[in-house]
Formats: structure tokens, C-alpha cells, sequence
């Protein structure tokens, strides 16, 4: 074969595509050349599966073909992994149940996790951390702070975040805290509010229940499509998905559709339906059904497999044009393309220095959609700050939209309080001094 020892260049790029119904649900290739392909080339394997998500359900179907000891080395250290991280993912489950019980937050599992009740086989979708929604700000606060009290903290790669939908008021955003486990770290990523779509959409989503549940797939649906457009790019997980809701029975009413349209993905999702029916054996009826969920003319062209940081910029920038122009014109389309542009452009990394700033004390009353606020706690950012005047703080006010949450100014600064912890507001992932030393501690002033 032409491929055997090819691993480079083109030839890589032909055993990608061999592998492809390696990890579809309903391979409409040719997957008996994708196993043999797999053992020829298990290192280029295991990278694929693990780049589009596919590990479980492609795993499962080479140790089908052989016993696990016949599993070149890549493969088995990949399945090791993929097992260690479900068992992870069972026991924080249930970790979370005693969490949800002790606080009483109605708090539902979406996009992976929920997904994985809709395969014939759950462990065929992989998820790589816990994701949940809850209603409101203070109760994904009280959450993370019962997990915080349980050996868990911040997420580094992912500092909280909060913003404020202009059209409700309502705060939203995302609080992920992690603990590592062996060799691994277990996530929970606890979305409040709804879920934050590109630069500045939001998307309804919401526990439908009290107590611990899973999302269903209409309420996840934003959320998958949320994700994977934010990071412009579809994996063969986000065909999988799609297929299974189709082999399900499931379609989308119009109210659904009109939830596409209107947080600006018909195109994307165009692109998601030309691409899973490309890759998917479907019958003549979820043909006809496929046929029927396109909600606009064209397609997005979408990086598959691979991400495109600058394909993103473009898509997300462009989005953040026409949300601006429907909101206010042109001139408003241009600011807010260029907020987009300045935040998607660049690599963000949390500096320290003077404090030769221009006054932020209002950063937390001017949230807004287009206003990614970071929360920083000063603790955890590793650089010893110099010259750090400790400031009394002159003010203290609930910061509107939740009761747990205190907004503290010292001086030209301001800092949100809850609990034990203060974090600092930024934007920019650049803290001056006086923030890095967090102007005192939590409860003073």
C-alpha cells in the first residue's frame, strides 16, 4: 500500500482521510481500510482520535479487531488514558450529586456528558470535563465554593469570567474550578445564565428541574453549537452528535431553527449538516430529514480537525460586525468588530506591572455582552508583586444581578468579594500592582 510507511505531508493527509469512519457512528467509508490503516499507522491514529474527540468510539472498535496486549504502544497509552479519565468522570459525577444535594442549585449536565444518554454506547462520546449549567450567578458561586471546599480551585488555563446580557440585565458567564487526580486533572465547568455564544451572543439554556439532571437535547443544542463555533471548528464528535439526534428521531422544531438564526450560526450550522451528511451512512427518510434542517443559503467554510487561529479571528470578528449592525448601525458595527478583533488577535497572558493605569474602579458596572471580565485571585497568579501600596477600601456595594458577590473599590481599583475570596476584574489579563497584592484581603475594608 501506498500509504504503509508515509506519515508526513500529503501522505498523512491521505491516512487522515482513510480514518475518517475510524471514529463515525454510521461511517459511510470504508472502515474495515480504516482499522487496518489505524494498526499501520497507530501513532497518526491516536492523534486523530484524540484531535477530533473520537477516542472512545474508535478505541472500542480497534479492540473489537484485536485484543488490547496486540495494540501498538500509541494506541494502548491512549486507551489507558481515555479509561482513566472516564473513571474520573464517573467518580466526580457522583461527587457532584452530594454537591448539588448539600447546596440545593438545580443544576443540569450539557453538551458531552449529556450527550452520552442519546449513544447506543456512552463512552463512544468523549468528554473531557464536567460541563453544567445553573440558573444564576450566585448559584454557580455557591457551587464552585462547596467544590473549593473539597480540594478544588481556580482553573488556571481558564480564569472565572463574568458578563451582563444589555437586553436582561442577568449576569452570566462561566466558573471552572479543577483538582488534579494522578496524573490527570478532573473539571467541573459550571455555566450560569445561559451560554455565552462568540464574541457577544447569548443563547437560552437553563436546568429545566430541580436536583441534578441532564440537559435534553434541544435545551443542549446551543450549547454544542455554542462551543464549536466559538472555537470555529468541527470535529468528528460534532458530526457524531448530529448524526446520533438524527438516528434518534430527533428534529428541530422552528422555534429551534429561529435559535440558529438568530444567534447568528445558520451558516455554521449549514456547514455542520454539509459535513455529517458527507461522513454519515443515512437512510432515505434522515436523508429527507437532513434535506429539511438547512436554514440558509451557503455554508461556512469550517476548519475540520485542526484549528485555525486566524479563521476564528475572521469568523468571530465578522459575527461581532453584524451583531454591532443590528444593533445600532454601522458605526456600532465597527466598534464592536474592532473590540472583537483586539481580543481575538492576540494570545492573552496574565501580566504584572505599575500601576500606570487609568482609572478602573467602574470596570464591574460597565459589564455588558462585549465585556469579557476576567476574575483573577490574587493568591494564585505566582508573581511577587513590588511596591504594592495597601489602599483602604472607600466603598463597598452588592454588585447588581446577585447577592453573594460584593463589589470593593480602593482607590482608582476594584475588586469583587465573595466569601473568603477576592478576585480582581480585568479585561486585558494585565494587573497592576496594587491588583496582584488584591489591596488587602477579603473582608477588610
Amino acid at each position: 500500500m501506498a500509504y504503509a510507511n508515509a506519515t508526513s505531508g500529503r501522505s498523512a493527509r491521505r491516512v487522515e482521510q482513510l480514518l475518517l469512519p475510524l471514529g463515525g457512528v454510521a461511517p459511510a467509508g470504508d472502515l474495515v481500510m480504516a482499522i487496518r490503516v489505524a494498526f499501520d499507522h497507530p501513532e497518526l491514529a491516536a492523534d486523530f482520535l484524540r484531535r477530533h474527540r473520537v477516542v472512545g468510539l474508535g478505541l472500542r472498535r480497534l479492540h473489537e479487531a484485536v485484543e488490547h496486549d496486540r495494540l501498538a504502544a500509541p494506541l494502548r497509552e491512549l486507551a489507558s488514558w481515555r479509561v482513566e479519565l472516564d473513571g474520573l468522570l464517573e467518580a466526580g459525577w457522583a461527587e457532584l450529586a452530594d454537591g448539588v444535594a448539600a447546596t440545593g442549585v438545580a443544576t443540569a449536565g450539557i453538551k458531552g456528558l449529556a450527550m452520552r444518554a442519546e449513544y447506543q454506547y456512552p463512552l463512544d462520546r468523549d468528554a473531557g470535563d464536567i460541563d453544567v449549567m445553573v440558573h444564576t450567578v450566585d448559584d454557580a458561586w455557591e457551587l464552585a465554593t462547596w467544590l473549593r471546599g473539597r480540594g478544588y480551585d481556580w482553573c488556571e488555563y481558564e480564569w472565572p469570567w463574568i458578563k451582563r446580557d444589555v437586553a436582561t440585565s442577568k449576569i452570566y458567564g462561566q466558573f471552572q474550578v479543577w483538582k488534579q487526580v494522578g496524573e490527570q486533572y478532573l473539571r467541573f465547568d459550571i455555566h450560569f445564565g445561559g451560554y455565552s455564544v462568540r464574541h457577544c451572543r447569548l443563547a437560552a439554556c437553563a436546568p429545566s428541574q430541580p436536583g441534578l439532571s441532564l440537559i435534553e437535547p434541544a435545551g443542549n443544542l446551543p450549547c454544542l453549537l455554542g462551543n464549536s463555533s466559538g472555537d470555529f471548528l468541527l470535529r468528528l464528535k460534532d458530526v457524531n452528535d448530529l448524526a446520533v439526534l438524527i438516528k434518534n428521531g430527533w428534529r428541530p422544531d422552528r422555534q429551534e431553527l429561529t435559535m440558529i438564526r438568530s444567534l447568528g450560526l445558520a451558516r455554521f450550522w449549514n456547514a455542520l449538516i454539509r459535513r455529517m451528511s458527507g461522513l454519515t451512512l443515512l437512510t432515505e427518510d434522515e436523508q429527507r430529514a437532513v434535506r429539511g434542517l438547512r436554514v440558509a443559503y451557503g455554508h461556512q467554510r469550517v476548519p475540520f480537525g485542526s484549528p485555525s487561529p486566524r479563521a476564528r479571528t475572521r469568523a468571530t470578528v465578522a459575527d461581532a460586525f453584524r451583531y454591532g449592525a443590528a444593533d445600532g448601525g454601522l458605526r456600532r458595527a465597527v466598534a464592536v468588530a474592532r473590540d472583537a478583533y483586539s481580543y481575538y488577535s492576540k494570545k492573552h497572558q496574565l501580566t504584572v506591572g505599575p500601576c500606570e493605569h487609568p482609572d478602573r474602579a467602574a470596570l464591574l458596572r460597565n459589564l455588558t455582552n462585549e465585556t469579557c471580565i476576567r476574575l483573577i485571585p490574587p493568591r494564585m497568579i505566582g508573581t511577587e508583586p513590588t511596591g504594592a501600596a495597601q489602599h483602604e477600601a472607600t466603598r463597598r456595594r452588592q454588585l447588581p444581578g446577585t447577592q453573594l458577590l460584593v463589589e470593593v473599590v480602593s482607590g482608582q481599583h476594584a475588586f469583587l468579594e465573595g466569601n473568603d475570596e477576592r478576585l480582581v476584574p480585568t479585561l486585558s489579563y494585565n494587573l497592576c500592582a496594587v491588583e496582584a497584592a488584591g489591596a488587602g484581603t477579603a473582608g477588610e475594608g
